[in-house]
């Protein structure tokens, strides 16, 4: 798997994630990710996990997982799922991570299919993965299946794979592997979006200058599902930025309410059904939710609900995002109502937004048509393809398959969102 970036075409700080992540544990070494689940909330603290994550990383190492090669976590929320994917990071190797209810048939063509070497799972799952590496040719590449038990699941870890507990006590890395900004970092979704260091610490930079120099305040909530590239750049970003973070095992309205009283959390990240769930629970209880702000993941977030969430006293916006470019808009607490009802909201710092015709040419504003974009946050290219993609227009910007227009004040509305073709 190549490791360098072929198509970001400009320039964004030239940093890569393991500096980023030093310098956040020596600001704010305590803020931290909290855990909550069915035995009781595990908080994870910003240097406690960087410490755990290099123990990690060196057990890597020390397994023959060499710089470039693809580790993939599937893991279900837990400090666990958090210290593997910063460990991948920290080792050199290049994450990929994987929802915990991917089913077997798709677990085993993602790893065939990008060379993945080594595969964080739950002991259950990894017996069904050891018994297909043992047959001819199935998975030649993956040296290592890394088993976590938890006290829930009651499973024994097979003999040919390695225990978690292993890996974590191992001496800790002196330092991070050496890695340059531009180097491959993360490859997400099921074609492989590559996006680099400096992609990635793009991407975070983004979420966070969605507060527009409001300072925050209290705890964030994490609704998205393990494994999806919003739920990775959200642990990512509480630890760089240091935001206290939370990361539910339950999901039902009740437990979040619950949730966002006990860990003082005032913003949060899902999708408008979960915002709704939270609102009905709130309304039942006959109390305020508690959040200030809720950001819409991947959803035409409905006007109706946020002129509902806006009565409950919650900013409620959405973002405009795909695999290849994850956040090219999005909406924020400081905007008006009316802006927030009916827009993805602006392009975010470094990103370059415009609307083309069928022919390729500029539209004005209102003028509806095809959503391309381009940034320092933008893919560098599909993991396993040698050519550039029918994903870039000719001139190199993304064709994010979405259509919809620019209005008078540069917000960005979104009337049909498909994806980019992969070749």
């Amino acid at each position: 798997m190549q490791t360098r970036s072929r198509t970001a075409p400009f320039e964004a700080p030239a940093k890569r994630f393991a500096t980023a992540l030093s310098a956040a544990v020596r600001e704010h070494p305590a803020t931290g990710v909290a855990f909550p689940g069915r035995f009781g909330t595990n908080v994870v603290s910003a240097a406690e996990l960087e410490e755990r994550a290099l123990r990690v990383a060196a057990g890597l190492r020390a397994l023959g997982v060499t710089p470039g090669a693809v580790v993939a976590v599937q893991l279900p929320a837990g400090p666990e799922n958090m210290i593997a994917q910063v460990a991948a990071l920290l080792s050199g190797a290049v994450l990929l991570p994987l929802d915990p209810a991917c089913r077997e048939r798709e677990l085993l063509r993602r790893l065939r299919r990008f060379d993945v070497a080594a595969l964080f799972t739950p002991a259950g799952r990894a017996h069904s993965v050891l018994g297909s590496r043992a047959l001819p040719g199935v998975l030649p590449e993956l040296r290592q299946v890394i088993a976590v038990t938890s006290p829930w699941e009651a499973s024994w870890i097979p003999a040919d794979a390695l225990d978690w507990a292993v890996l974590e006590a191992f001496r800790p890395l002196a330092e991070a592997v050496p890695a340059q900004p531009d180097d491959v970092c993360l490859v997400v979704g099921p074609k492989g979006v590559r996006h680099t260091h400096r992609g990635l610490l793009t991407e975070l930079e983004a979420l966070q200058g969605l507060r527009y120099g409001r300072p925050v305040s209290g705890a964030h909530l994490d609704l998205l599902p393990p494994g999806r590239p919003g739920a990775v750049y959200a642990l990512l970003r509480a630890l760089v930025y240091g935001v206290p973070t939370v990361v539910p095992e339950r999901r039902d309205p009740e437990a979040l309410l619950a949730l966002i009283g006990r860990h003082r959390v005032t913003t949060a990240a899902g999708d408008s059904t979960q915002l709704a769930a939270v609102l009905d629970a709130a309304e039942r209880a006959g109390q305020e939710t508690g959040l200030c702000e809720f950001l819409a993941h991947g959803t035409m977030l409905p006007a109706a609900l946020v002129r509902r969430a806006e009565r409950s006293g919650v900013a409620a916006f959405r973002s405009f995002g795909l695999p290849e470019h994850p956040t090219v808009a999005s909406g924020s607490w400081a905007d008006p109502l009316h802006k927030r009802t009916g827009t993805a909201g602006r392009a975010v710092p470094g990103t370059q937004i415009r609307i083309v015709d069928n022919a390729g040419n500029i539209l004005p504003a209102e003028q509806p048509g095809e959503i391309q974009s381009r940034g320092p946050g933008r893919f560098a290219g599909y993991a396993g393809r040698t050519r550039e993609t029918a994903a870039l227009a000719a001139d190199g910007w993304l064709r994010t398959g979405g259509t919809g227009l620019l209005d008078g004040d540069g917000f960005l509305v979104v009337t049909s969102q498909t994806f980019p073709p992969a070749r």
